[in-house]
């Protein structure tokens, strides 16, 4: 077998890598009060521990701005407030509705927030 690559191509070898999300269905809690909470893995892996406000987006580019709070109980636990319970309104979500997150970028503070 012949394991050589052809340098020529390494620019058409790279695979794009996806970006870091979590999928949850909603809950009457969660369009209903103002608060809809995080999964810790995703918050640990996609958001910066601290920042105290994110910018929320759906599929149509359109954007809400919104507070987050770490809740303290544990090192990643936290819920999106002050704009969550709007976003889920003006975007007919429902309860039952299946939504995914999207973090592509964490410097710019973006959460896409997309129904499945």
């Amino acid at each position: 077998m012949d394991y050589n690559r052809d340098s020529g191509n390494a620019a058409n070898s790279q695979v794009p890598v996806a970006a870091p999300d979590f999928e949850k269905v909603l809950s009457n809690y969660d369009v209903k009060a103002s608060s809809l909470y995080l999964d810790s893995k995703f918050a640990k892996e996609c958001l910066i521990k601290g920042r105290k406000s994110y910018t929320l987006t759906n599929d149509q580019s359109q954007f809400w701005d919104c507070k987050i709070r770490w809740t303290g109980r544990s090192s990643y636990e936290c819920y999106l407030t002050c704009g969550s319970k709007k976003f889920c309104k003006e975007n007919g979500l429902i309860a039952g509705d299946r939504i995914r997150f999207v973090v592509e970028d964490e410097e710019k503070g973006v959460i896409h927030i997309l129904k499945n």
